[in-house]
């Protein structure tokens, strides 16, 4: 069976459909990579976001282990002042029982020197129990102000330690809000970076699209245009095949009596008359 050229319409058809396949087999593969691509990154936006939450937390943590430590060491301070008033208090209590203890035996043996003498109680007696009593008094009054001195020392720790505890609690705190604003400023440029990125996958998804579209486009356009050349190179092959096969024809023909032919015919009076025929 002879081979036919295309029609105008079967060859518009192959060209869209050849073009169709070819540049969707490359936006396929295109979408492939872009797609994996994104997938990769979105990965690397995942993995930077729980980097930056293992940081805070790691942070968060370790501020509140030393806002434990700072109200640990303010208890243990305090705890041992406590103690030591408690252990210390009753030493003073004791030192002005016994001061009053000594001075009542004083009291008593100036009694009992005065009876044994016959001595009567008059001015001497009178003067000798309030010495005692004066002794008994600044005896307590030493006592007291030591007391109020350890007290004072006790306060004064106390307070230390209190202003201790608030410069540690303060200072944990500005660490605090550095940190949250620091986990804040992280987390907002790493959300911007994904953010652009995102639209950037999305303007490239698009792109691809259009550039599918147009090359589509591009050569449903270009087909009736390339199908003058596509004809004319069909028809020329046919005619160098029929002229080809029309010579060896010849030969065999030149051979054998020339198929019966006048011996003046020649060959390419053929094709001649086939081209005149239906190609002019």
């Amino acid at each position: 069976m002879a081979y036919t050229p295309l029609t105008r319409d079967q060859y518009i058809q192959q060209q869209n459909e050849y073009a169709q396949k070819t540049y969707q087999n490359q936006y396929d593969a295109q979408k492939t990579a872009l797609q994996q691509a994104y997938d990769r990154n979105r990965l690397g936006f995942d993995s930077s976001r729980t980097s930056i939450q293992n940081a805070y937390t790691q942070g968060g943590n370790r501020l509140n282990e030393l806002r434990d430590q700072a109200q640990a060491d303010y208890s243990a301070g305090a705890n041992s002042i406590n103690e030591q008033k408690a252990a210390q208090t009753p030493l003073y209590q004791q030192s002005r029982n016994a001061a009053s203890v000594n001075a009542a035996q004083s009291a008593r043996k100036l009694s009992e020197l005065m009876a044994a003498k016959g001595l009567s109680r008059g001015g001497s007696f009178l003067s000798g129990q309030a010495g005692i009593q004066n002794q008994r008094a600044a005896e307590i009054g030493d006592v007291n102000r030591q007391e109020g001195l350890f007290n004072a020392q006790m306060a004064n720790r106390l307070a230390e330690l209190e202003q201790a505890r608030a410069n540690s609690l303060g200072a944990i705190g500005n660490r605090s809000a550095e940190l949250e604003q620091t986990y804040m400023g992280d987390l907002n440029n790493l959300t911007k970076q994904e953010q652009l990125y995102g639209q950037q996958y999305s303007d490239s998804q698009r792109a691809l699209q259009e550039a599918l579209a147009n090359q589509i486009a591009a050569a449903g356009l270009q087909a009736p245009l390339q199908y003058e050349d596509y004809y004319n190179q069909q028809l020329q092959n046919s005619l160098a095949l029929a002229g080809f096969a029309w010579g060896n024809l010849s030969d065999y023909a030149a051979q054998t009596g020339n198929f019966g032919m006048p011996k003046d015919y020649k060959p390419g009076d053929f094709l001649n008359q086939f081209y005149n025929q239906w190609y002019k």
